[in-house]
């Protein structure tokens, strides 16, 4: 449970809650503006209608679970810190 706690600490302040839709995980993910979200093959986005940072990381499929969103939304946010860090150089 310490390596769930760990990963969750990790994705903070980006990752702002877990929950369960119709038994499907959903992680809620606020980004800078600016930054960019994508797809993968097993992981898709809604964005909310208030809020045009505020997106619901969701899985394509039943059967994937909740670390395969977040390991989605890890590598959006290590993307997208990566391509301000370039930016700055």
């Amino acid at each position: 449970m310490k390596i769930f706690q760990e990963k969750l600490s990790s994705l903070r302040p980006y990752v702002s809650g877990i929950r369960f839709v119709k038994d499907l995980p959903v992680v809620d993910l606020i980004l800078r503006d600016g930054w960019d979200i994508f797809e993968s093959e097993t992981v898709t986005y809604k964005n909310s209608a208030n809020n045009d940072l505020y997106f619901m990381l969701f899985p394509k499929s039943q059967d994937d679970t909740i670390d395969t969103i977040l390991d989605h939304a890890e590598h959006i946010i290590n993307y997208n810190i990566e391509k301000e860090n370039k930016l700055v150089l």
